[in-house]
């Protein structure tokens, strides 16, 4: 399911989503129910899932842009 064009990608604190975790897991909230409450997809909410369960609050941070090493970034264009 791909975002609607136009809108902003929605980052959301660890806390937040294991919020939204906690509720399918321990209240027994559909995971339907909370793609539309929170205006998520199906998917994110499955990986969230697992990432909690595997690794509890620390797999629900955010990886974005802690690549490191040589192939960082975006590759240079060569002068001529």
């Amino acid at each position: 399911m791909a975002r609607i064009a136009g809108t902003k990608n929605n980052m959301r604190t660890p806390e937040e989503k294991e919020k939204i975790v906690l509720q399918n897991l321990e209240q027994g909230v559909s995971r339907l129910k909370i793609c539309r409450m929170y205006n998520i997809s199906a998917a994110t909410i499955h990986d969230w899932i697992k990432k909690y369960r595997a690794e509890g609050i620390e797999g629900l941070k955010s990886k974005t842009g802690t690549k490191k090493g040589p192939g960082k970034g975006r590759k240079r264009k060569v002068q001529k």
